[in-house]
């Protein structure tokens, strides 16, 4: 195969939440083509999104210390390191970059991001909005600012920077998404119901899109089409920070099929 075929068989697998068949792809494409950064930070990915965070860390690691490593590897080891809960190395990854021009913006993302795995909510916005000084176009500061103050139960502020968001991007599933959750909360059926449509023909993936429209259809006694969402959801959806929201859906789901 070549790199490119070994690349999209492997993205074509990951899409479909097929991680096994993805890293058993990527591990023999890496031993084919070792050298490649981009190869093996899509490896890294799938090894993390497997369950082998510790696997991919190693190898990350193995390629920084043969030096000259691009801004990517850097990335993709914080973020290992932060699904492992290892927050001051992960935060140290992102530290290296934020003096890099190319990569400053999404390094102060990510602290903002580990920061609010910490609870420090005031420390996270701050580096969001730095990440906005230095690209103002920077999707993923608008759209984690958004979020932080959903979380928060602010659901103006939210609302304000989900639109940001969807203004920089707005071929983005996620931000709209996201919006549809907010109109969601503040009574909005109609708007919501048109946000999460508008997410799903974007990206027919989007897993928080369905499980609004299935809320939605739920609200509306509409049983067939709210169980349709929430199975649409739960085959999609299979991160572990989502593991509670999982059983809630799959708590709802037999509630209304009266298993």
């Amino acid at each position: 195969m070549t790199l490119e075929e070994i690349t999209n068989a492997a993205l074509d697998h990951m899409e479909q939440g097929n991680y096994i068949a993805a890293v058993k792809v990527l591990e023999q494409g890496y031993a084919q083509f070792p050298e490649d950064d981009d190869l093996l930070v899509l490896f890294a990915e799938a090894l993390g999104a497997e369950g082998s965070e510790d696997r991919a860390i190693s190898m990350l690691q193995q390629r920084l210390e043969r030096g000259d490593a691009p801004a990517e590897v850097l990335f993709a080891l914080g973020d290992e390191y932060f699904v492992k809960g290892k927050h001051e190395e992960a935060i140290e990854c992102y530290r290296q970059l934020l003096s890099e021009a190319g990569s400053a913006a999404e390094a102060n993302v990510r602290i903002g991001l580990v920061k609010i795995a910490e609870q420090a909510c005031e420390k996270a916005e701050e580096y969001f909005h730095k990440a906005l000084q230095i690209d103002e176009n920077c999707f993923a500061a608008a759209n984690s600012l958004g979020d932080m103050f959903f979380e928060g139960g602010h659901l103006q502020q939210a609302k304000n920077w989900y639109q940001r968001a969807m203004d920089i991007d707005p071929e983005d599933a996620e931000a709209y998404a996201n919006m549809a959750d907010v109109l969601y909360e503040q009574q909005d059926r109609e708007g919501a119901r048109e946000h999460a449509n508008r997410a799903l023909e974007l990206d027919e993936r989007c897993a928080p899109a369905w499980l609004t429209l299935g809320y939605l259809h739920m609200d509306a006694d509409e049983v067939t089409e709210a169980c349709e969402c929430f199975e649409h959801f739960l085959d999609i959806e299979d991160s572990a920070v989502a593991a509670d929201l999982i059983v809630e859906v799959n708590a709802v789901l037999k509630a209304l099929k009266g298993d």
